[in-house]
């Protein structure tokens, strides 16, 4: 995998290889200050999130996650 801050309250992530993706998922907690606001797998909208983590369901995949910027 790879992650990318793309600012202060964006990360990109990309799964890929051989990974095996378990029953319940993948969970991605990325290193953002604020709380994730939106989320995309593969340049769709994702409602699989919650304030800090997102799961991912496919690999290969690429994600998007952004939080509420802290003041």
């Amino acid at each position: 995998y790879v992650m990318r801050r793309e600012g202060p309250d964006r990360v990109r992530v990309e799964l890929h290889g051989d990974l095996a993706v378990p029953p319940g998922g993948i969970l991605i907690r990325p290193p953002l200050a604020g709380t994730l606001v939106a989320v995309e797998v593969d340049g769709r909208g994702s409602d699989a999130f919650d304030a800090d983590s997102a799961l991912c369901r496919t690999c290969p995949a690429h994600l998007r996650l952004r939080s509420r910027a802290v003041a």
